[in-house]
């Protein structure tokens, strides 16, 4: 299913979030793609010291506790507050369901 989600251009890694922070730490010349299962993984990534110039926000989880912010998007307060502190940074907030859709501005 994550194949489906990636461009073809861009191989395929799938690594827990500790190694995946370590794996795109390491310097290249080539874009990188993460696709992540879980908004408060990206709290990880950056604490790991990665910096995002843009996320792609789509088909997070329904829970009774979060709110919706489009539709396939529900974030919890945590999540939003960390989008928040996100887009605070300079990180462009991006709604897709998929890679390829038209991309709407994340509203929080």
């Amino acid at each position: 299913m994550l194949r489906i989600a990636l461009p073809q251009e861009y191989q395929l890694t799938i690594l827990p979030p500790q190694n995946a922070a370590q794996y795109l730490l390491t310097p290249t010349d080539k874009k990188q793609f993460v696709i992540i299962d879980e908004f408060l993984t990206l709290e990880i990534l950056a604490k790991a010291g990665l910096n995002f110039t843009s996320v792609n926000i789509g088909n997070t989880k329904f829970e009774e506790t979060k709110t919706e912010y489009a539709p396939s998007v529900y974030l919890s307060q945590r999540e939003a507050a960390l989008a928040r502190d996100l887009r605070y940074k300079g990180v462009q907030l991006d709604i897709r369901q998929v890679p390829a859709s038209h991309a709407a501005k994340l509203q929080l």
